[in-house]
């Protein structure tokens, strides 16, 4: 596993570039003229997925590669295919790369895109944690992936709360990553607005991670963007299989 540096760096990259839950809650009612209330947002809250020592999980996370064509998970090295436009994009084998970058990838790659590889490198952790999170690991087995004795699915379970959405936000109170679930009529709002973002077809199936960046626009001011990434961790109330997931070459 790599020492506290990389770890760092990432974690330094998250604190800087990802909303906090204050900024994002200023966001929604500006976005809302008010509809969407502060009583609203804290009930929220009561469903967020809160991850503590965000450090040494970001290590963890940093030695993890999943496809993102087919979900095939590998764990410390060597890493997957990584598209050399955005770096935020990874792969199994050159055939997933391929349909990939013709399934949709091609459109919001940041060739031809105001994106940055910052963009999409928040987002790509803020992915790969629900991923690590949705892992159950017993000494005497393989790791099993959407397991319902992960501690996201646990976390989700306990909560009652039912929403697909889930937005990336850094928590300075916890001082670490928070993920907090919204109901289907903000994902919509944020889709219809005139922020940039980028999205991924929902299935209904898989969580949706929603990721608020702030970094410099074109024109170098600080601007806020989206991007919006299906995972490939099931929603935890569908009756599913868990899949055994194996370290293994892919």
């Amino acid at each position: 596993m790599p020492k506290g540096g990389v770890g760092k760096s990432i974690s330094q990259q998250m604190r800087d570039s990802l909303c906090d839950t204050n900024e994002f809650f200023d966001l929604l009612q500006n976005l809302s003229q008010g509809d969407f209330t502060a009583s609203d947002y804290r009930k929220q809250l009561l469903g967020a997925i809160v991850v503590g020592h965000v450090d040494a999980f970001l290590c963890d996370v940093d030695t993890t590669s999943q496809c993102d064509n087919c979900g095939c998970i590998r764990f410390d090295l060597p890493k997957m295919l990584t598209c050399g436009g955005c770096r935020g994009f990874h792969y199994c084998s050159k055939d997933c790369q391929k349909k990939n970058w013709k399934d949709g990838h091609q459109k919001m790659c940041t060739k031809g895109s105001m994106f940055s590889r910052g963009h999409f490198r928040v987002t790509d952790v803020c992915v790969k944690a629900v991923t690590v999170l949705s892992m159950y690991t017993d000494p005497s087995t393989i790791p099993v992936f959407n397991s319902k004795h992960s501690f996201f699915h646990k976390k989700v379970l306990e909560s009652g709360f039912k929403d697909a959405n889930y937005v990336a936000l850094y928590s300075r109170k916890a001082q670490g990553l928070c993920y907090v679930p919204m109901p289907d009529k903000v994902s919509r709002m944020i889709k219809n607005i005139k922020l940039r973002g980028e999205f991924t077809e929902a299935t209904n199936s898989f969580i949706q991670v929603l990721v608020p960046t702030k970094m410099p626009g074109p024109d170098g001011n600080m601007r806020l963007f989206f991007m919006v990434k299906e995972t490939f961790v099931k929603l935890p109330w569908l009756d599913n299989i868990p899949h055994p997931i194996a370290p293994r070459k892919c």
